[in-house]
């Protein structure tokens, strides 16, 4: 696989996974009334430079940032408790599951 056509696949799964966190916040709008900061996670992969990720992200509607050594947090923030956790963890989860290495950041106010 061409580094063009991974770039290619990592956006069609983002999308998907973004589509799928969108939905679980549609399906459960409850959003509880606390504030956190929860992001999901996602390992650096060789094929592509960290600032070739964030630009992928963006591309895909999304912020990303550089965390620590090999990971990168991810921004969706949509409601500002279960809501905005509920779209970190189906997000992380649905790449988990497309073979990307996820993780979560958990960070109350």
């Amino acid at each position: 696989m061409t580094k063009a056509e991974r770039k290619e696949a990592w956006i069609d799964q983002i999308k998907t996974a973004k589509y799928m966190a969108n939905e679980a916040i549609q399906e459960n709008p409850s959003d509880g009334g606390t504030c956190n900061f929860d992001e999901a996670m996602i390992k650096k992969e060789k094929w592509f430079t960290y600032a070739e990720i964030i630009a992928i992200f963006n591309e895909c509607g999304l912020s990303a940032s550089k965390h620590k050594a090999g990971w990168l947090l991810v921004g969706g923030l949509h409601g500002q408790a279960e809501k905005n956790t509920l779209w970190a963890k189906t997000f992380a989860f649905w790449l988990d599951e497309q073979g990307f290495e996820t993780s979560m950041y958990y960070q109350m106010d």
